[in-house]
């Protein structure tokens, strides 16, 4: 299964959603609400401000996108669910780290063990 379809899936049903809580707290903290204008968080998908708006209006960012009001109200982004896409991909991101510096049996390095050493 891809990461891309566990998004997917995982958001269907709010419920299943598992965020680390620190992500979420960040997020909150840095956008000081739970629903985040897509203008305001375009840099997480490595978007300009205007490429995210017309995706947002096609749902074509890895996130669901929504309007509270008229056709002129911001696009919104949940920040449980932009954190949970985050820690999808961080997760992911580790999970290929120790792919390519641990051993089969154990061996190697953690993350952690890794950047004490430096």
């Amino acid at each position: 299964m891809t990461n891309q379809s566990l998004i997917k899936m995982k958001m269907t049903d709010p419920k299943t959603i598992e965020t680390d809580s620190r992500t979420l707290f960040l997020l909150l903290a840095e956008f000081g609400t739970g629903y985040i204008p897509v203008d305001k968080c375009a840099h997480h998908f490595g978007m300009e401000t205007e490429e995210a708006k017309r995706a947002a209006k096609r749902q074509a960012l890895p996130v669901p996108t929504f309007r509270l009001g008229s056709q002129k109200s911001p696009w919104l982004i949940s920040a449980e669910i932009l954190a949970f896409y985050i820690d999808t991909k961080r997760k992911a991101a580790e999970d290929e780290w120790a792919k390519l510096h641990c051993t089969p049996r154990g061996g190697g390095v953690t993350i952690v063990e890794h950047h004490a050493k430096k």
